[in-house]
C-alpha cells in the first residue's frame, strides 16, 4: 500500500527532484532546445515561401511558354500562307512566261513546218490520185476474173 499511498518524504524528494531537474534544464537545454524549435519554424517557413514562389514562377513560365507557343503557331501559319502566296504567284508568272513564249515561238514554228506540211498533203494528194484512177482498173481485172461468164451457164 506504499506505491498507492505514498509518505510526505517520499513526495517531497520527488517534488524536490523534479525542481532540480527543470532548473537544469532551463538553464542548460531550454534556451537551445526554444532556438532549435524557432530554427527549424523559420526554415520551414522559408522553403514554404521558396515553394510557393517556385510555383508561382513556374506558373508564369507555364503561361509564357503557352503565349510563346501560340506566337509560333501564328507566325508558322503566316509563314506558310505567305510560302503559298509566293509559291501560286511564281507559278502563275512562270505560266503566264510559258504562254508568252509559246506565243511568241509558235508563228516561227507553224511557218518553219509548213512547208513540210504542205508537200506531204501536196504528196498525199498525188498519191490518192493515182491510187483513185489505178482503183476501176483493178476492179474491173477483179470482176471479169470472178465473174462467170454467160457461156458457161
Amino acid at each position: 500500500m506504499n506505491l498507492v499511498t505514498p509518505d510526505f518524504g517520499l513526495l517531497f524528494w520527488m517534488v524536490l527532484s523534479f525542481a532540480i531537474l527543470l532548473f537544469i534544464l532551463k538553464k542548460f537545454a531550454w534556451k537551445p532546445v526554444l532556438k532549435m524549435i524557432k530554427e527549424r519554424e523559420e526554415s520551414i517557413a522559408k522553403q514554404l515561401d521558396s515553394a510557393k514562389a517556385a510555383k508561382e514562377q513556374m506558373e508564369q513560365l507555364t503561361a509564357e511558354n503557352e503565349k510563346i507557343m501560340r506566337q509560333a503557331r501564328a507566325e508558322r501559319e503566316e509563314m506558310l500562307r505567305d510560302a503559298k502566296a509566293t509559291k501560286d504567284k511564281i507559278v502563275a508568272e512562270a505560266q503566264d512566261a510559258a504562254k508568252m513564249r509559246l506565243i511568241r515561238l509558235l508563228p516561227q514554228h507553224v511557218w518553219k513546218f509548213k512547208p513540210k506540211k504542205t508537200r506531204l498533203w501536196q504528196n498525199f494528194l498525188k498519191r490518192w490520185d493515182n491510187f483513185r484512177l489505178k482503183l476501176p482498173k483493178k476492179f474491173s481485172a477483179a470482176n471479169s476474173a470472178t465473174k462467170p461468164s454467160k457461156a458457161t451457164l
